[in-house]
């Protein structure tokens, strides 16, 4: 049996704002198991990026757990005070951001981030560091590392920022990466080169990704597994053949017609009529049910569980219960 490496169980996160309190996400549960690639899909809004911040023990400041644990092993990431989480935030786990640019500081060449980073995390002296962050930017694809040491970010262009935050995030070795939309801010050719950067890196290091997007065509280049999300909830969890070819939530697959296929004859791309939930105030059913063409009495006054519906396909639908 492959070894259980994370665990997400029950988790329930709220942001407090200014116009109230929002359930970002709401009974999150789900296993990683080493060396896997998952994938947290969803539209703006669902709780994904909640999820991988938890996490990656990066959650801001207005965040509050009300129940769950996120398990590292036998470590509950949550419970750590900020002391412990030093040995894991950054080491164990890293993180790599949607915007590339803004995640480095403009006023430090990328050579001192960089070593920073290795010395605050692994203890280097400052020589070996650099050695070190001269590797792993030729590991995330960028040949003149040297030159790119002494660069500041604002010399660089997109892709280029964003290897560089790759090699960040990997340069410490860690066990599981998560990725927040790491090819947002780039164009189609440069998310092509950036997902095949990924998956490289992920076998030659065995990492563990946990990868954050709302197209489910980028999920299906990069995944073994897809995790649906909405509205703070896990609506589909599967194998990405099995999600991609036989979709279960009504969710899913209206995400799905809503990526070209390069193989249909051209017609007019479906979106998603309504819009998310007020998640100020959650409906007692289930989120998904004022958008869905199936939706019955029933799903407007509870919510389904998320139950094993074909073995490691589990989906929330009263469609399938009963």
């Amino acid at each position: 049996m492959e070894e259980l490496l994370l665990q997400v169980k029950d988790l329930s996160i709220v942001y407090e704002t200014p116009f109230g309190t929002v359930h970002a996400t709401t009974g999150v549960t789900f296993d990683v198991k080493r060396g896997e690639s998952v994938c947290l899909v969803g539209e703006s809004g669902s709780g994904k990026s909640t999820v991988g911040l938890a996490i990656a023990m990066a959650l801001p400041s207005n965040a509050r757990v009300i129940d769950g644990r996120v398990l590292y092993g036998n470590v509950d990431l949550l419970s750590l005070k900020e002391e412990e989480k030093r040995r894991y935030s950054g080491r164990e786990i890293s993180i790599v951001f949607q915007d590339p640019a803004a995640t480095l500081n403009p006023l430090f060449t990328v050579g001192e981030q960089i070593v920073d980073v290795l010395v605050s995390n692994l203890g280097l002296t400052r020589e070996k560091a650099m050695e070190r962050a001269r590797n792993f930017l030729k590991k995330a694809g960028l040949s003149d590392a040297d030159r790119i040491l002494r660069s500041f970010p604002h010399e660089l262009s997109g892709g280029m920022l964003q290897r560089v935050n790759i090699a960040i995030a990997t340069s410490t070795e860690p066990k599981i990466l998560v990725a927040d939309e790491p090819t947002t801010m780039l164009d189609v050719m440069l998310q092509a080169q950036i997902l095949e950067l990924f998956d490289k890196l992920r076998r030659e290091m065995k990492l563990t990704l946990v990868f954050i997007t709302h197209n489910l065509g980028v999920a299906s280049e990069v995944c073994d597994r897809i995790i649906v999300m909405y509205a703070g909830t896990v609506v589909e969890d599967g194998l990405v053949n099995e999600v991609i070819s036989k979709p279960m939530h009504p969710y899913t697959v209206s995400l799905l017609d809503c990526v070209p296929r390069t193989h249909m004859k051209a017609r007019r791309l479906r979106s998603i009529p309504g819009s998310l939930p007020d998640l100020s105030r959650p409906p007692a059913g289930c989120p998904f049910a004022d958008r869905c063409d199936e939706a019955k009495n029933v799903c407007r006054q509870a919510r389904p569980a998320l139950m094993e519906i074909a073995p490691g396909h589990r989906v929330s639908c009263f469609k399938y219960i009963g």
